[in-house]
């Protein structure tokens, strides 16, 4: 039993190794600017309203890459499990 075709094995490289990535890497940036926008120009976000909605967006994003992260590992872990199974 084959755990993935190789059309499968693509999709998966290229959503983990690619978008997933990109996403991590986009919202460490994200998160930096922000907290750079706030050290040197604090008066920046004259509305309180708009900094509370980014710093949301932020933490919406992390718990993002923590529920991401999660279940590839799982899926990592499965696939391995299966593959000495078969063995």
């Amino acid at each position: 039993m084959r755990l993935f075709s190789p059309r499968k094995w693509i999709y998966s490289m290229v959503l983990v190794g690619i978008l997933y990535t990109f996403f991590l890497i986009w919202v460490l940036l994200g998160t930096l600017w922000y907290a750079e926008i706030l050290a040197k120009t604090p008066n920046c976000f004259k509305d309180p309203q708009h900094s509370w909605y980014i710093i949301l967006w932020i933490v919406l994003c992390y718990i993002w890459v923590i529920v991401y992260t999660t279940l590839i590992s799982i899926s990592a872990i499965l696939y391995f499990r299966t593959r000495s199974l078969e063995a």
